[in-house]
């Protein structure tokens, strides 16, 4: 299994980011091209941010609903905070998130690998930066 393990902020001006406060969403969305129309599988989340455990009101887990099944297929995700961060001017800072498994598994059989697509997005100083990585969950793992 691969998951990203972080994020780097770039600041290429000439002037340094001193405490600027920085807002941050990591999504995780539901693996693409899996029909699951009923039960449910798990999904990932954001654990720990920068070094600090998330709270409960910081990240959300969604699933599709339909009237008869209820929720149904893998959640997408959401964890969202606001922090201080500091760049050296022409600096790079590293940020390290961990992901843990999110949702609920109905004990659905999931047989193909599975890649979550994760888009990261922060807000800076005026600048918003976006970069997007995959979260990739082989057969054998037998997680979900």
């Amino acid at each position: 299994m691969t998951v990203p393990t972080g994020v780097t902020l770039s600041n290429p001006a000439a002037g340094a980011i001193v405490n600027e406060i920085a807002t941050v969403q990591v999504n995780i969305g539901r693996p693409p091209g899996i029909n699951m129309p009923v039960g449910r599988a798990r999904g990932f989340g954001v654990y720990s941010f920068n070094g600090v455990p998330t709270v409960a009101g910081s990240r959300t887990a969604t699933y599709q609903t339909a009237p008869i099944v209820g929720q149904f297929g893998f959640p997408a995700t959401t964890f969202t905070t606001a922090e201080a961060f500091s760049v050296a001017s022409n600096g790079v800072l590293p940020i390290a998130f961990e992901l843990g498994l999110a949702g609920v598994s109905t004990g659905s059989s999931i047989s193909v690998p599975v890649t979550f697509p994760v888009t990261i997005t922060m807000t800076i100083a005026g600048n918003v930066l976006v970069t997007t990585t995959t979260v990739l969950v082989p057969v054998s793992a037998d997680i979900l």
